[in-house]
């Protein structure tokens, strides 16, 4: 009874729910619709620009079979450290490198293939979340905050927590005796690899930009009801400094717009890291999109989303008096639109041209094979 009562419940809430956004849009069109564009703009300019190449080279390193050549090297440190297959060293690396639905794509990918069991995949899941350094630094530090300096060292707190999160998972797997190995993996299909690897990449990317699209059109819509207002106004009277009350909404609902109006707004740089280490609800239904088949916990997912984010902005906090103290005009948002000139940074193209190099070497080997074969 009390389950078809809760069942009930969360119907009429989700009717009532939908009922409100129709309204919304009915009533605020334009301003859904300029949010709905600018979403659009950012994953034409920014998202897939960035990402694209990012998601094709890391499900190629897995279909190919080279993350198993990764692994075999990597096994020992994996293991060490997260209490992992050597197989996930590749997803982990790229996870810090590509941004963040890289990792949970290839968490995916290694557990269609059998090379991790669905627990691996859900512990990986929990750590494997992180923006990328193109957005960090190039995005976040050089343009927002216009000190990159800054931008690395939010980067490293990312990587910081990444590891801490990771490492205690690790520990809590070995407490709970559960099997590092997998026993098969499964064999690739007769399509290529840079096939299936474009392939799965196209698909992933449409998830991610449909998301992207409805918050950025969803978070305009709530600052033109005025609910975000609302929001703000019941933070103040808690006392909440106003500047992070005045981006906490945006922060929350999709990470872009939120460190747009918390560099605007002079907001700490503990806030930014806090936000960046969270990723957003938008980021959230991305990785929820993509992790269907493993089964993970949401509620789970978030409460180490708040833990990254809160990791990552106690060591921005210790590691900030160390940098050179910016001026006041370290803190003025850009006026210029973010664009895909801007989407990528040094630590990004070098993982991009290895990757590349990787990539031209393994099509070379197969072609060799296939001479053999003939």
């Amino acid at each position: 009874m009390g389950t078809r009562l809760l069942h009930l419940c969360k119907t009429i809430l989700l009717c009532l729910l939908m009922i409100a956004c129709a309204l919304g849009i009915l009533l605020f069109p334009n301003d859904v619709r300029n949010g709905a564009a600018n979403g659009i703009s950012y994953c034409l300019y920014t998202l897939v620009p960035s990402l694209f190449p990012f998601i094709v080279l890391s499900s190629f390193m897995i279909h190919s079979g080279i993350s198993k050549l990764i692994g075999k090297l990597l096994q020992p440190v994996i293991r060490f450290l997260f209490y992992l297959p050597g197989s996930a060293g590749s997803v982990i690396i790229m996870s810090m490198i590509g941004g963040y639905p890289i990792g949970a794509r290839g968490c995916m990918t290694l557990l269609e293939q059998g090379a991790i069991t669905k627990k691996q995949a859900q512990r990986m899941l929990y750590f494997c979340v992180n923006a990328g350094p193109a957005f960090i630094i190039s995005v976040v530090g050089s343009s927002l905050l216009q000190n990159a300096l800054i931008g690395l060292l939010l980067f490293f707190s990312q990587i910081a927590a990444i590891l801490v999160i990771g490492i205690a998972l690790g520990i809590t797997a070995r407490l709970k005796k559960e099997p590092c190995q997998t026993v098969s993996s499964s064999e690739h299909t007769a399509q290529s690899p840079l096939v299936e690897s474009t392939l799965d990449a196209s698909k992933g990317l449409m998830n991610m930009s449909a998301f992207v699209i409805l918050f950025s059109a969803l978070l305009s819509l709530l600052r033109a009801t005025g609910i975000a207002q609302g929001i703000c106004q019941l933070l103040l009277r808690l006392h909440i400094p106003s500047t992070i009350a005045a981006s906490i909404v945006s922060l929350l609902i999709e990470i872009t717009s939120g460190c747009a109006d918390a560099a605007s707004l002079n907001t700490p740089i503990a806030l930014i890291a806090f936000g960046l280490g969270f990723g957003g609800f938008c980021v959230h239904f991305q990785i929820f999109s993509a992790a269907l088949k493993c089964g993970i916990s949401r509620l789970k997912f978030i409460a180490f989303r708040l833990i990254h984010g809160m990791i990552a902005a106690l060591i921005t906090m210790l590691f900030f008096p160390l940098f050179p103290q910016p001026s006041a005009s370290v803190f003025q948002n850009t006026s210029e639109q973010i664009s895909g000139i801007i989407s990528y940074s040094w630590p990004a193209g070098i993982a991009l041209v290895v990757c590349c190099i990787i990539f031209l070497f393994s099509v070379g080997l197969e072609r060799r094979k296939a001479k053999g074969k003939g």
